[in-house]
């Protein structure tokens, strides 16, 4: 169980935390913790322009390679190739 904190519709943030397990209250402590991590959930809108910004890179990428096999192709170097 922990806090959320809500930034409305841009997102929320959380804290993760992972441990060892303990028996008794007397046996959990600091040293138990193995990792933490404080998370970002986006809102809806958030997230969708996250997902067509990465879609648009992508699409970019498959350009980019596209251009460089053509030019790989033709016997022209790139420049600071050998």
């Amino acid at each position: 169980m922990g806090f959320t904190v809500k930034l409305g519709e841009l997102g929320h943030f959380r804290v993760s935390i992972r441990s060892e397990g303990s028996d008794t209250l007397e046996e959990a402590n600091e040293s138990k913790v193995k990792g933490k991590r404080l998370l970002f959930v986006p809102g809806p809108e958030v997230y969708d322009m996250i997902q067509r910004i990465l879609e648009e890179i992508l699409s970019l990428q498959r350009e980019l390679k596209s251009m460089l096999e053509k030019i790989a192709g033709t016997g022209y170097k790139v420049q600071g190739e050998r």
